[in-house]
């Protein structure tokens, strides 16, 4: 956000209330365990420690990225715990299923200057291409690079990835 000259929305009041609302419906339409409220957390903590524990488990665990990412998300949405705890990225890791000899492991690299600068190289790839917030999701096709903010845009990048759109994790039928 910083590097956009981005504002969190709820320092907006408008937004604030907007973002509300609009959690709640997308928890009740994708069966996403947001909290009922947003975090308390979410407008006071960083995320740079687990930004960084992220690059390094990308470096040397690729494999268990995505499932360390889903569970830091959990813990910081669902959970409303603080995800700038270096404990607290920790119990992330090993509720992922990473051992504690690898998540201790990859933690002792967070402040590592390599780490450092790959972050920063990631970012100022996602800032070059015109970020402004997250989740910002790079599609390459064709030669072709596209861009898209915000997790309501999966269905339209679905679309220009030529892959089918199955909808959100719980099944919206009552039927």
């Amino acid at each position: 956000m910083q590097g956009a000259d981005n504002k969190p929305p709820g320092l907006n009041p408008m937004k604030a209330v907007y973002m509300f609302d609009d959690l709640a419906m997308q928890r009740d339409y994708t069966g996403v365990p947001f909290s009922k409220s947003v975090p308390t957390s979410f407008f006071e903590q960083s995320s740079l420690t687990a930004q960084r524990f992220l690059t390094v488990v990308n470096d040397q665990h690729p494999d268990d990225l995505e499932e360390v990412s889903r569970q830091l998300w959990i813990r910081m949405w669902s959970k409303d715990k603080d995800i700038s705890d270096p404990t607290s990225v920790l119990e992330a890791a090993q509720a992922a299923g990473m051992s504690e000899e690898v998540a201790n492991k990859c933690m002792s690299k967070v402040k590592d200057q390599s780490t450092k600068e790959e972050l920063k190289r990631i970012t100022g790839i996602a800032l070059e291409s015109g970020a402004f917030g997250a989740p910002w999701i790079l599609a390459h096709k064709d030669g072709e690079v596209k861009t898209f903010w915000g997790t309501d845009k999966i269905p339209l990048l679905a679309h220009v990835i030529g892959e089918k759109w199955e909808g959100p994790l719980k099944p919206s039928s009552n039927l």
